[in-house]
């Protein structure tokens, strides 16, 4: 999708949690990419780069799955990174806190879209040292449609109360830049573990390395010439790629005398070829989807597959037990209390209060806790 995009003007900076103000994604690869190694299967960045977007269905069909359940492997996954990183809490991507000075000298809201629990979330920025900074959080516990439906960006947007002409989203993974396409946003794709595919350069305002690099982009922008020259130059975006390249090199020509006019003239073609070179790409891309008729309804019968699958995975899933039930930590038993929709809060007991806790969950489900059996978990996250 071509539309007209800018880094002027903005109120609001949308940064994700994993891969864009935190370093979490390339841990959590490695111990995928580990444990995958473990079962004689070979991962790769460019496989577990699609899997992002949704925390709690990224390994529905992983490499694993025919050995883990996605939502075990997922809790595994999560319970040791988060103590990896209460050990190492270095996890700041490069430029983070320097971006983050520049917008509240600015005045730009910061917002921080995840798919953790929100309290898991408040608990990596806090270690990052961060948390006190953001204005806005939205978390996987919000019972908002995953990405790449926009009404995780739109209801951020809605609270901040800023038009979505003037937020900048910064992508690390497809499904972010395609919710913010549908609302025409400004979009900044900074890759985390892969580099941008020729569909993302074609549908966003720029394409940076780190944080550091979008705070310098905001501070020159105001001394971009090229807008302010290009009509003197006649070069716009509106030529075709063979009329740009004539016109230029007639400018070369008659100011090749003036090194400096020879530069902006340099400058201003790169910039047109860019936004031309944009619409070539979705032009070819468009042309792709027109010609892939078998492959759609192919895709159609996947589908259907595994909307088949997931209904049997359903009428299997497991039962919860009284004696799994005794089993469990504090953490897992606010997992059963989130999955199962219990009136009972956990959040009402303290970390003590571990097994009155599971009492009060036994009851809800009509469970029958085992006799005399010694809880696993003494307190919160596994506190002792």
């Amino acid at each position: 999708m071509f539309y007209s995009q800018t880094c002027e003007n903005i109120k609001l900076i949308i940064f994700t949690l994993d891969g864009g103000l935190l370093d979490l994604n390339r841990l959590r690869y490695n111990y995928y990419r580990s444990t995958c190694e473990t079962y004689h299967k070979v991962a790769t960045r460019e496989d577990f780069s699609k899997m992002l977007g949704n925390m709690n269905t990224m390994y529905d069909h992983s490499l694993l799955s025919d050995y883990i359940s996605s939502e075990d492997f997922n809790r595994m996954v999560e319970k040791d990174l988060f103590e990896y990183v209460k050990l190492k809490p270095a996890i700041k991507r490069e430029g983070v806190d320097e971006l983050i000075q520049y917008c509240k000298q600015k005045n730009i809201k910061i917002a921080v879209y995840t798919t953790h629990k929100t309290k898991r979330a408040i608990q990596y920025l806090q270690l990052a040292k961060i948390y006190e900074k953001i204005d806005f959080l939205i978390g996987g516990d919000s019972n908002l449609k995953p990405l790449p439906d926009e009404e995780v960006l739109e209801v951020t947007c809605q609270q901040m109360n800023v038009d979505f002409q003037h937020v900048m989203v910064v992508a690390n993974f497809e499904s972010m830049v395609e919710a913010a396409n549908k609302l025409l946003a400004n979009v900044i794709y900074m890759p985390d573990l892969v580099p941008a595919s020729d569909k993302i350069k074609a549908s966003v305002f720029k394409v940076t390395k780190n944080p550091l690099d979008i705070m310098n982009m905001f501070l020159f922008s105001k001394y971009d010439s090229v807008e302010l020259f290009s009509p003197l130059l006649g070069m716009n975006a509106q030529m075709d790629l063979e009329t740009l390249s004539r016109t230029r090199n007639e400018l070369l020509d008659k100011y090749k005398d003036d090194e400096q006019l020879i530069a902006l003239v340099n400058r201003t073609y790169d910039y047109f070829n860019e936004i031309l070179s944009k619409k070539f790409l979705i032009d070819e891309l468009e042309k792709q989807k027109r010609f892939s008729f078998d492959d759609e309804e192919d895709e159609d019968d996947e589908d259907d597959e595994d909307s088949d699958d997931d209904e049997d995975e359903d009428e299997e899933e497991e039962e919860l037990t009284g004696e799994a039930l005794a089993e469990m930590d504090f953490e897992e038993l606010e997992d059963v209390c989130d999955d199962k929709d219990l009136e009972t809060d956990p959040d009402d007991f303290e970390e003590d209060d571990i097994e009155k806790l599971r009492k009060a969950i036994a009851k809800e489900l009509g469970l029958k806790l085992p006799a005399k059996k010694e809880a696993k978990g003494k307190g919160k996250k596994g506190k002792k």
